[in-house]
């Protein structure tokens, strides 16, 4: 049924993933370099580029040495990075360092992936992104301070009741956040700022591809995605979803309900528009807002929209994401689990896991379905897709009474299963 590691072996009408990107962390560091040597061709948006394809095929790859592993999936990685690295040139140093790493490149593919040697591959690779990142931060940042805009607390002066909201949500901890401090260390990485401190997101171009960071806000850091970060427009207005008098001027601007707004900082690392986009819900015109953003009523009549943007942290929101059952043939217990959301679920980050706790006279067994950890080599990405429909069968151990099945969420590696999201339960006594 599962390995050592708790991966469920036994799936039917699993999806494989697709890996379509081909740069991993070789690239980003030659690239890095190159952007400082005199005269280089290279800009920092070709860099932005180029890392966000890294990052995300370093996580393909995590899933390509999982078991089981994919010795072919990785060779032609590695062959198209390698082809990458002879496409770029530069001055003598960087010539240099590109050999190294196409030499890098070719023992890695030479290498014989195993359970045993993976782990000291994976990180030979990796070694090479950390090592320039930390002399070549990537960022996007103004020439020109930020402090002038508004904080949170300014906004809230007006708007008590969707600050009181917004105060309880990730958004509101985005910087701040415990898992986020974690993940991103002290710290925090370049290229994890842009999304948790961000400037106001219309003040630039968005878009959703995995190149893209927003502009990095330098001021009011705690606020961490806060009330400017969605609503401020370059001109100073406020976008809005209708028109309104009132001392901000609010503007009628639908980008702010758009998908590719949210996934301006959704996609990029996570994958939300993408996974989105392939949904039943995106070709019905339903956006993310639809299910995140809900309708509330407001003091003295008004109609408004809650800023509490439920997701991973909220119960009902989780037990809405997912439909399960359970049934007994030919001594199995056949679990179906459906995913009602329209991104893969659990969603965007490894710290949230879904858990099928198999209890019987014996024992126990858990099933665990989550993201790989960033620095994890081993575990293959088994969430579930959008709209899918997966199938698991267990085997009911040999004169057994009883079995029962739990469905737990485990929103934070820091939250105890005590006070994991219960989704439901079935029990069968024989």
């Amino acid at each position: 049924m599962q390995d050592s590691r708790g991966q469920v072996s036994r799936v039917v009408q699993e999806k494989p993933a697709k890996v379509t990107l081909v740069c991993l962390g070789a690239l980003a560091a030659a690239v890095a370099i190159a952007l400082a040597a005199p005269g280089c061709r290279f800009r920092q948006e070709r860099l932005l580029a180029v890392m966000g394809h890294n990052q995300k095929a370093v996580f393909d790859l995590q899933s390509h040495a999982g078991d089981p592993i994919e010795p072919d999936a990785i060779r032609g990685d590695l062959d198209r990075i390698d082809s990458g690295l002879a496409s770029l040139d530069g001055d003598e140093a960087f010539r240099r360092r590109r050999d190294q790493a196409r030499g890098v490149l070719r023992e890695l593919r030479s290498a014989e992936w195993t359970r045993e040697s993976r782990r000291d591959l994976f990180l030979r690779l990796t070694a090479s992104c950390a090592s320039c990142h930390e002399h070549y931060p990537v960022t996007r940042t103004r020439p020109y301070p930020n402090s002038s805009l508004p904080s949170a607390q300014a906004c809230g002066t007006c708007h008590a009741e969707v600050f009181a909201e917004w105060k309880e949500t990730l958004h509101a901890r985005a910087w701040s956040d415990p898992v986020y401090r974690m993940s991103a260390g002290r710290p925090p990485k370049s290229e994890c700022r842009s999304c948790h401190i961000p400037e106001p997101i219309l003040f630039d171009r968005f878009d959703v591809s995995y190149g893209y960071r927003p502009y990095t806000r330098s001021s009011d850091l705690d606020d961490g995605v806060g009330c400017v970060a969605c609503h401020f427009r370059e001109d100073r207005s406020v976008a809005a979803g209708r028109t309104a008098r009132a001392p901000c001027r609010p503007v009628a601007d639908g980008r702010i309900r758009s998908a590719e707004f949210c996934g301006s900082c959704h996609n990029p690392t996570h994958d939300a528009y993408f996974e989105w986009k392939t949904s039943a819900a995106a070709k019905r015109g339903t956006s993310c807002v639809d299910c995140h953003l809900t309708p509330v009523d407001r003091p003295g009549g008004r109609r408004g929209w809650s800023h509490r943007f439920p997701g991973g942290d909220d119960p009902e929101m989780v037990r809405r994401a997912v439909r399960t059952s359970c049934s007994v043939e030919s001594g199995e217990v056949v679990i179906t689990l459906e995913n009602l959301t329209s991104h893969k679920f659990p969603g965007e980050v490894p710290s949230r896991v879904f858990h099928i706790l198999l209890r019987h006279d014996s024992g126990e067994e858990t099933l665990s379905f989550r993201r790989p950890n960033k620095s994890e080599v081993g575990w293959k990405d088994n969430r579930l897709l959008p709209d899918e429909r997966r199938t698991i069968r267990w085997k009911i151990p040999e004169g057994t009474a009883s079995v029962a099945v739990e469905f737990k969420f485990q929103p934070s590696p820091f939250v105890l299963p005590a006070g994991w999201i219960e989704i439901g339960k079935w029990e069968r006594r024989f």
